[in-house]
């Protein structure tokens, strides 16, 4: 490592709270194959995206579609059961997706998880509450002119669907459960509008399911003001409700100062996409899908429930004294209004907290164009990924001091002599933000990746999209998505090989490192477009992905939801330490078994598994192989002894004997008949049988190798073109502990040359 990237990786620790690392190379952790969990052992989903993985790690909710029924699913990863959320209702299968059609959700979208996995939020514009929907008078609910308007529900998973308290409405009014009244809604023809109530994927909950983050996309009752009781609240604020008291507070409001009372809703609003953003009228973003967004929100909140971050428009409404440095800025801008750029607010403050600026307060400035219609193409947290804008929310850390973003939003010096005219599309860069609450500490920016020439092509090596962020509950791993084929890296070191294509990546602030997450079972790349990402707080990652290549056999062309776990480093990350770090109790191992196999050259597979602890491994290989013929009961196989022991002894005399040799024929045609016949009846029946095995006794939590081998009866199959394919059954037992079990497919090819004169090895622990 240079001189100068072992002061950045140690800057990079220090600017995230940690100490500077030592300057010898960082250890990395590696990837187990990423294993699907967007289905079950009978059928998989048609298409799976938006994961959002518990930060305790047991369970994952995503968006998908299963046998047509389509909606929010829940997925228990200890035993595998797949639950629904809020889902469609199919009247054949009852207990597929919504139990009748009065709760039927299809186009439920992009949920977001709380840490033990109890409670679910999400977008739907269904009406999951209808006893005490708001007509005729009633006092709670939804009101009945929003039909067909996005709003925003938490489900308890605890309570079954028609239950009092299985969903509550988020989206709600302050003081009361009844729902917010939209000015204005229109059908979204399969995708929401940009109108109504929308929270974002993965980011729109706490950890202990009481507070949700949501932006009012249309005018609104949101928020009364004082003396003007019927005041619509402009388009496009953040707002925050807190289940368990009934309160919903506005986030995006004003800092108070010329004409403008403190607290209320920023005028122009202040969340992308707002009217202040898209000029003056109609929005003019298309209603759908933009990116990998599934719904048009950016607002994200802490794990504590006490920070929110969103991606801010109108920020000069929004943040005290920053007009004149916004209207100054790179870009052409006419109004501060026009910029799009990640805001921070600690509303577990109160009336004292105060919106800041994460990226621009750091010396940072932003790069953005905008179409020949006015309208923000691109901006602070935008991506060059297609045609349509991809927006993406900020990810907090559980204390909410920890944001990472991604962002158009190079430093002065990568932009001196650059025209910016003639640059499109801009290049996207992810960044580790550490805030502080108090006004005189200026947040501390780490960029994870830089674009150092900004007239450089999208498709050159270290040109392409960053996109996807995520970061986990104690701030110290960021995940992304990236498209480009080399990175540049301030703060990290990469320590896996590069691959091209859309991957996804971890970064580990603490190690300084970077490593690819998205690994295929043969240890290669994945070959397709990845999605949205979520992190646990453990060493867990879930993405959405198209590629075909991630499991063996997959043919679905659509995203399906993977689960990646970082695998324990073999060595320390630095044998000493230039400062003394106070030591922490390491956390507990879950009860999870790990396994990835990789084929090896000699036609065996290598098994690598890690145990949770102490206890009994053993790995099955079977594989479905033709039937082998077999004898009648009690016959021998057939063969020149066989053959010998039916004939009959020879005469003495030649009439005997001739007598006796045509016996012999007859019998010997007979048995020659019926082998054929056995050969034509056994002709493609399959049978599934075991080819390999091994068992190994794990001392401790431990990664472990096993080497299988087929046996030598099925050795033509290893040799052959295609090799043997069989699916791996790896149970681990230990006194007192649920048996775990885990499938891995494997394929034994000989690539290389064999060797003769030697003996197969026996399948045991690899040296």
């Amino acid at each position: 490592m240079s001189a100068r990237r072992a002061k950045l990786v140690a800057a990079c620790a220090l600017a995230l709270g940690g100490a500077p690392l030592a300057l010898s190379p960082p250890a990395s952790a590696s990837f187990a194959a990423a294993g699907v969990i967007s289905g079950t052992a009978a059928q998989q989903f048609e298409e799976a995206r938006a994961p959002a993985l518990a930060a305790a790690g047991g369970y994952v909710a995503f968006q998908g579609s299963l046998a047509g029924v389509s909606g929010v699913w829940r997925r228990n990863l200890g035993d595998g059961a797949i639950e629904a959320v809020a889902t469609a209702h199919d009247a054949n299968d009852p207990q597929l997706g919504a139990p009748d059609a009065a709760l039927a959700a299809p186009d439920a979208a992009a949920p977001s998880i709380s840490a033990e996995g109890r409670y679910v939020a999400f977008t739907t514009t269904a009406d999951l509450d209808p006893e005490h929907a708001a007509a005729d008078g009633a006092p709670e609910g939804e009101p009945a002119a929003d039909t067909g308007c996005p709003e925003v529900y938490v489900r308890d998973m605890e309570r079954q669907p028609g239950q009092e308290g299985a969903y509550l409405l988020a989206s709600a009014l302050d003081g009361s459960g009844r729902g917010i009244a939209f000015s204005s809604c229109s059908e979204g023809g399969g995708a929401f509008a940009i109108a109504g109530a929308q929270a974002a994927p993965a980011v729109a909950i706490s950890a202990d399911g009481s507070e949700v983050a949501f932006t009012v996309l249309s005018e609104s009752n949101l928020f009364s003001y004082p003396g003007a009781p019927g005041r619509p609240t402009p388009p496009s604020q953040v707002a925050v409700r807190n289940l368990r008291t009934d309160t919903t507070t506005v986030v995006s409001v004003t800092p108070g100062g010329e004409g403008s009372p403190a607290g209320e809703p920023a005028p122009g609003g202040g969340a992308f996409p707002s009217q202040a953003s898209e000029g003056v009228g109609s929005l003019r973003i298309v209603s759908g899908q933009l990116g990998d967004e599934l719904t048009a929100s950016t607002a994200a909140i802490s794990g504590d429930g006490g920070t929110v971050a969103w991606l801010g428009t109108d920020v000069p409404e929004q943040v005290s004294g920053s007009g004149p440095e916004i209207e100054t800025g790179i870009g052409g801008a006419e109004s501060g209004a026009l910029e799009a750029e990640p805001l921070w607010r600690h509303i577990a403050g109160g009336s004292a907290a105060f919106t800041r600026r994460l990226l621009v307060d750091a010396g940072l400035d932003f790069f953005y164009n905008r179409g020949e219609l006015g309208e923000v193409v691109r901006g602070g947290s935008f991506v060059a990924t297609g045609d349509a804008p991809l927006f993406l929310p900020p990810a907090l850390s559980e204390d909410g001091d920890t944001v990472a973003v991604v962002a158009d939003a190079p430093s002065p010096a990568a932009l001196r002599g650059v025209e910016l005219g003639g640059v499109f599309p801009p290049q996207s860069d992810a960044y580790a933000v550490r805030v502080s609450d108090a006004a005189s500490v200026a947040p501390q920016v780490v960029p994870l990746t830089e674009t150092r020439d900004y007239d450089m092509p999208s498709g050159a090596p270290t040109g392409g999209f960053v996109k996807d962020v995520a970061v986990s509950p104690d701030g110290e791993r960021v995940a992304f998505d990236s498209g480009r084929e080399a990175m540049t890296l301030p703060a990290l070191v990469q320590v896996s090989p590069p691959a091209g294509g859309s991957q996804a990546y971890l970064a580990n602030l603490a190690r300084g490192t970077l490593e690819r997450a998205s690994v295929a079972w043969n240890g290669e790349p994945a070959g397709g477009e990845m999605e949205l990402l979520s992190l646990d707080g453990a060493h867990a990652l879930v993405f959405a992905s198209s590629a075909t290549n991630l499991f063996y056999g997959d043919a679905i062309q659509a995203p399906e939801v993977y689960l990646a776990e970082e695998l324990p480093a073999e060595e320390p990350p630095a044998s000493e330490q230039l400062q003394a770090t106070p030591l922490e109790a390491l956390p507990q191992p879950r009860w999870v078994l790990d396994a990835t196999a990789t084929t090896q050259g000699d036609g065996s597979v290598l098994v690598r598994v890690h145990t949770p602890g102490a206890g009994r491994l053993a790995v099955h290989a079977r594989a479905q192989l033709p039937a082998r013929r077999r004898s009648p009961a009690g016959a021998p196989a057939g063969g020149r002894r066989a053959r010998r022991s039916r004939s009959p002894r020879r005469s003495t005399h030649s009439a005997p004997r001739r007598a006796a040799r045509r016996v012999a024929a007859r019998h010997s045609a007979r048995a020659a008949a019926r082998r054929r016949e056995r050969g034509r009846a056994g002709a493609g029946t399959l049978t599934t049988r075991t080819v390999a095995g091994g068992v190994a006794a794990a001392q401790a939590a431990a990664t472990m190798q096993l080497r299988l081998r087929a046996a030598s009866s099925d050795r033509s199959y290893v040799d052959g073109a295609h090799g043997l394919y069989a699916i791996l059954h790896i149970t681990f037992a230990a006194p007192g502990q649920r048996t775990l079990s885990v499938e891995v497919p494997a394929t034994f090819h000989r690539t290389g040359k064999r060797r003769r004169g030697r003996a197969p090895r026996r399948a045991g622990v690899a040296p």
